[in-house]
């Protein structure tokens, strides 16, 4: 087991993020144990592809709300902050992402049928206009950063529509779920009230007004005559809204960078657009925008390598370590390979709580990419070395300047 600071876990190096750090870690160990903000203890695993299956999998590493609040709040007490008083994100509430067994798959029932393969397909049409929209709208010629003018306005809006939210409101809405992300208290804080009061009134309004909106489905949802209960609901659509567009932001802007970087693949992707889908995946294994799994607790002492991780520990797997791992594709690891035959990756996550939103993700992923090759066939990138989102989750470009033409 090796000891790290924070900085460890935070994806804010610029270019291809923190995978140096990654590397070095793995190379110290399988195990790692950090501080984040407010003292909270994690540890982290850097470790390959099939070992990372097994502990997603594995039932000793609960993902259960109420035990990791538990945790968290027994954490703040030993730093001596006085834990009734704190307040922990809404992030942390009882959705499908923090719950176990039965209770998780209840709540993964209520919601699953919005985004089968066949659902997802009745919103392609939806995805190609707004990316066709979105990149029409944008300037030739002038410096830009496609973050804040391309790639998290198109999943916003298309999270927007699936919801029911109103799309005016997606400014707003990506404002603070922005800062839910990072691993700074005094921002997600704030960010996760005005969220929970914005969505309670929108909830309100569909009890008052039904539409044809996600929330509106999961306010009257009903499996076997189960329904969510209200913490369970403002959970749920809380994991939604910030599931449903920040990574995939991340997604579209990650494989942009790495497209970009190197002229030769963009022109490649320009010849053959066909070739889109291989970079998006390339992307997910080599440049994850998901850097790191959510929160796990122990519930037993647990064996990791040589380490032996207490009980009620909570642990994140790193998603990037697995995906660099030499073991996970024929050679070359850490090079991008457009044509590679074997890109295994845990993007997406493993077990029980694999992304249920993933087919969405590719979706816009493939059409955002496609289209950028097709309107803009001699784009450049600025700046070559972008910054990250400080987060120790999510593994986003924060800013990419580029030039359209």
């Amino acid at each position: 087991m090796s000891t790290v600071d924070t900085s460890a876990l935070v994806t804010n190096q610029p270019g291809y993020g923190n995978h140096v750090a990654e590397r070095t870690l793995a190379a110290a160990g399988k195990v790692h144990l950090a501080q984040v903000p407010r003292g909270i203890k994690i540890w982290v695993v850097t470790d390959g592809v099939d070992e990372a299956k097994e502990l997603l999998a594995d039932p000793r590493l609960s993902k259960s709300s109420p035990l990791l609040q538990s945790v968290i709040r027994e954490q703040l007490a030993e730093t001596g902050q006085e834990a009734d008083e704190v307040q922990l994100s809404g992030m942390f509430g009882p959705s499908m992402m923090y719950s176990d067994g039965e209770d998780h798959a209840r709540l993964r029932r209520l919601v699953s049928k919005s985004f089968t393969p066949k659902q997802v397909d009745r919103l392609q049409p939806l995805v190609d206009r707004l990316t066709g929209e979105l990149l029409a709208g944008l300037p030739t010629g002038v410096p830009l950063d496609l973050v804040s003018e391309f790639t998290y306005k198109l999943p916003i809006t298309v999270i927007c529509e699936v919801l029911g939210l109103p799309v005016e409101d997606r400014e707003q809405v990506h404002g603070w779920t922005s800062a839910l992300v990072l691993d700074d208290p005094e921002r997600t804080m704030p960010a996760s009230r005005a969220m929970e009061a914005y969505l309670g009134r929108q909830i309100a309004r569909v009890r008052h007004t039904p539409d044809d909106g996600l929330i509106c489905s999961l306010v009257h949802a009903s499996v076997d005559g189960d329904m969510l209960t209200a913490d369970e609901l403002m959970a749920q659509l809380f994991l939604l809204v910030v599931g449903g567009h920040e990574t995939t932001s991340g997604l579209i802007a990650n494989t942009m960078y790495a497209l970009l970087v190197q002229p030769d693949r963009w022109r490649r992707l320009v010849e053959d657009p066909a070739l889109a889908r291989a970079a998006v995946d390339e992307t997910l294994r080599f440049d994850a925008p998901t850097r790191n799994t959510t929160h796990r607790v122990t519930v037993e002492p647990m064996r990791i390598g040589d380490t032996v991780v207490p009980k009620n520990a909570i642990v994140m797997v790193s998603l990037s370590a697995a995906g660099r791992d030499p073991g996970s594709t024929a050679d070359r690891p850490d090079e991008f390979d457009l044509h590679r035959a074997d890109r295994r990756h845990l993007a997406f996550g493993y077990g029980p709580h694999n992304c249920l939103g993933r087919n969405l993700a590719l979706l816009q992923a493939v059409a955002a990419v496609t289209e950028m090759a097709a309107r803009f066939p001699n784009a450049r990138l600025l700046d070559t070395s972008p910054p990250r989102m400080e987060a120790s989750i999510v593994g986003g470009i924060a800013k990419l300047q580029v030039l359209l033409q």
